[in-house]
């Protein structure tokens, strides 16, 4: 079994990039691989709880991540230094989460097969 780090670093509905990354993580779960999630800088707002999209005509396709370990997402990090950048504390994501920094995302990195930095 090979191990996939998917990292969001987009803003969740500046492009179709996030959720086309999102769309991978599934698939890549339907095949009984195991998958963690790093969300960085921008992608951190793709956490946040509350976000509508009824304006933009869109479905919001960040809601997924609520039932993310029920697809088999084993673990969800996310870049201690964007949530102080944008001032946002744990509590206000939508899920439970691990804090890491940059540091320990470099060690993190090394442990997974692949790495797909997409949305």
């Amino acid at each position: 079994m090979k191990r996939f780090l998917f990292i969001q670093q987009n803003y969740p509905f500046q492009n179709i990039q996030a959720f086309e990354n999102q769309e991978l993580v599934l698939a890549i779960t339907a095949f009984e691989q195991r998958v963690s999630l790093l969300f960085i800088g921008n992608g951190i707002l793709q956490l946040l709880e509350k976000q509508s999209t009824v304006r933009m005509f869109r479905k919001n396709f960040t809601l997924i991540f609520k039932a993310a370990n029920l697809y088999g997402v084993d673990d969800i990090y996310v870049d201690s230094t964007a949530l102080s950048r944008w001032e946002i504390k744990p509590e206000d994501l939508m899920v439970k989460t691990t804090q890491i920094t940059p540091a320990e995302i470099k060690v993190l990195a090394k442990s997974f097969d692949f790495i797909l930095a997409t949305g």
